[in-house]
């Protein structure tokens, strides 16, 4: 991926509350030879690039599935099959990923998850879960959380995971990679008929990458969303890494890596419908870059949901989905696919009541 480097003073698998917050607390993990393999050795479970670049760019320009909000690569007639769904009891998340053929696939912190007492930032923590293992089957999911110190039945959960059925034969079946997030108050419909006027949010945007040219490169991206929702024409759209923020990301999977790169793209999410019940239709996701390269092709979906739960405006306190953008830059030997897969929250401020 072309990029510029820059030095950041905060970095993580998935950032959470952003530069000035405290550091997320990611689960350390057991090495590979144990039989449970740790989050920076992921990237050496997955498939060739083709097959990683195709799951990917299934996830990225799938319509999502409602319930939670859940956006992957397993799809039919364009929408996720997928439901994925979280829980949170105070101290960590679980989740679980119920799929079209009945099959359930729970995912839960190993027994060897760490915690950061020292964080400054007492209510937004993260954590590497793990999947049911089986042979060279691997599920490994990287999962958000924010909740409300004085009441935790007030939360947020979201994040990606990625699953290889079988490390040592790759193909386009084998390999599943998918975006979500879930809470309280996204689990079911608001209630928006007769609302207007119009509020914008600041989200927080994060997930997975892979990016191609020569060889297949992975890790993980964050980077701020504005969204601005006119409730009284029921639209919305928004943009992630304008007003100079770009995206930010980490190549890999290891959460010790103290700097990251940041490239000059923005995701603009277009044509977004909000529904009474709060459920947004997103539409595609348009790429733009300052970088003097081609944008040959692009594709991208993006949906979400807003809180059942008002601030003192009276309007929804939060918002919250997924997206995906999938594109190619340059032409030739030079051309470069790049992939975004994953969540945005707009978190609900001091969870103002």
């Amino acid at each position: 991926m072309e990029k510029i480097t820059i030095a950041v003073v905060c970095a993580s698998i998935l950032v959470l509350a952003g530069c000035g917050g405290g550091s997320p607390v990611v689960s350390s993990a057991t090495d590979r030879a144990e039989g449970d393999p740790g989050s920076a050795q992921i990237e050496d479970l997955l498939p060739p690039s083709e097959t990683t670049l195709s799951a990917a760019s299934r996830a990225a320009t799938a319509r999502a599935k409602f319930g939670s909000v859940t956006q992957s690569s397993n799809v039919a007639s364009g929408t996720t099959t997928d439901s994925a769904s979280a829980s949170f009891d105070g101290n960590q998340p679980t989740f679980r990923v119920t799929r079209s053929d009945g099959s359930v696939e729970n995912f839960s912190p190993p027994s060897d998850s760490s915690t950061d007492t020292d964080s400054s930032d007492d209510d937004a923590d993260a954590w590497t879960l793990r999947g049911q293992e089986s042979g060279n089957s691997i599920s490994i999911a990287f999962v958000e959380a924010n909740w409300n110190q004085a009441a935790q039945s007030e939360w947020f959960a979201r994040g990606v995971w990625i699953k290889t059925a079988d490390a040592d034969n790759p193909s386009p079946q084998n390999i599943e990679i998918g975006a979500f997030v879930d809470g309280p108050e996204i689990e079911s419909d608001a209630d928006l008929g007769g609302l207007t006027g119009s509020a914008t949010y600041r989200a927080l945007v994060s997930g997975i990458y892979v990016s191609t040219d020569d060889e297949l490169d992975t890790g993980t991206f964050n980077s701020i969303l504005s969204l601005t929702a006119n409730f009284t024409s029921n639209t919305v759209s928004g943009c992630v890494g304008c007003n100079d923020a770009g995206i930010e990301y980490e190549e890999g999977f290891d959460q010790d890596e103290t700097s990251s790169d940041t490239v000059p793209y923005r995701l603009r999410l277009n044509g977004g419908t909000i529904s009474d019940n709060g459920r947004i239709a997103g539409g595609g996701v348009t790429v733009e870059t300052d970088l003097n390269v081609p944008i040959t092709t692009r594709g991208g979906s993006w949906s979400g949901r807003f809180s059942n739960r008002n601030n003192i405006a009276g309007r929804p306190r939060a918002v919250a989905g997924t997206l995906g953008s999938s594109f190619t830059t340059g032409t030739g030997e030079g051309a470069e696919t790049i992939v975004f897969v994953g969540s945005f929250l707009s978190p609900p401020g001091e969870w103002e009541q």
